[in-house]
């Protein structure tokens, strides 16, 4: 594609309690600081749940990243994308 590097959309999905940001993007690879952006509405909006959706990545399940905020300290560490590393809130 000519002259097209990459797009962001965002959009908050409130079918019912609990709402939904999804965020979609076109680029090659995500960057740290696009989950650190989603995270940042959501905390904004005082969401729980996000989306990050890829169209760039190879296959839509590379391309595909669930982004919770405050999730409890129980939960699996891979899920735990907003924890800071030696943070501890116990």
């Amino acid at each position: 594609m000519t002259g097209f590097t990459s797009a962001t959309v965002c959009a908050s999905i409130c079918l019912s309690k609990p709402c939904v940001v999804v965020e979609i993007k076109s680029v090659e690879k995500l960057l740290p600081v696009h989950p650190r952006q989603l995270l940042t509405y959501l905390r904004l909006m005082h969401l729980r749940v996000g989306l990050l959706i890829n169209f760039g990545a190879p296959t839509l399940r590379e391309g595909l990243q669930r982004i919770v905020h405050e999730l409890p300290p129980s939960a699996s560490p891979r899920l735990r994308v907003n924890l800071v590393l030696g943070d501890s809130k116990s």
